[in-house]
């Protein structure tokens, strides 16, 4: 949990209640990063395979530009 959650608290800006809610949905949301994370360490890519991944990547830079200057900013 963040100092900024923490000062909400004790500032009484957030019910401890919600605080409960907000650090229990954190902390499922960080598990499932965390399982993410190993899944991708188990998951070794091949020479070729990280070539292929990098030529696609390189194609599509060059529209990177076209995409940005078309977006939304909010």
């Amino acid at each position: 949990m963040g100092k900024f959650q923490m000062k909400l608290l004790f500032d009484h800006y957030i019910e401890p209640a919600d605080f409960c809610a907000v650090k229990m949905e954190s902390d499922r949301e960080i598990t499932v990063l965390e399982c993410k994370i190993i899944g991708l360490r188990s998951n070794i890519m091949s020479v070729g395979e990280v070539e292929k991944l990098l030529d696609s990547a390189l194609k599509k830079l060059p529209a990177i530009e076209k995409v940005y200057c078309k977006s939304a900013l909010y």
